[in-house]
């Protein structure tokens, strides 16, 4: 299994707009049969600091998606909104559930990391 971990650092004025894209995004992402779940969050200390967190079946599938149209498509319309370039991580997770190994760290034009993300 692979862990997507996106923070986005919305402008609080767009921060509403920008949770119903993630929504849509997180749906249409799910619709992918490789796609084991895709979750929205806010952060309480930062609320506008959006963290995605998508599980996949494998890094070719998680790659596969963030290559997308689809994705091409929401980082597209979250653009204007951010504060701060996106950030991505990716995570391989061995059978039991443990990090075995960081995969990517990719700087993409719009998000930071998240530290405490404990609200969706």
């Amino acid at each position: 299994m692979v862990i997507v971990k996106q923070t986005l650092a919305v402008k609080i004025k767009y921060l509403e707009e920008a949770v119903e894209l993630a929504q849509d995004a997180a749906q249409g992402a799910l619709d992918e049969a490789s796609c084991l779940s895709f979750e929205v969050y806010i952060q309480v200390d930062n609320p506008g600091s959006l963290v995605l967190w998508q599980n996949w079946q494998s890094e070719a599938e998680a790659q596969g998606y963030l290559g997308s149209e689809a994705a091409a498509d929401f980082m597209l319309a979250v653009d204007g909104m951010l504060a701060e370039p996106i950030e991505s991580v990716c995570y391989s997770v061995d059978g039991l559930g443990t990090l075995a190994v960081e995969i990517a760290h990719e700087e993409q034009e719009a998000v930071r990391l998240g530290e405490e993300v404990v609200v969706h």
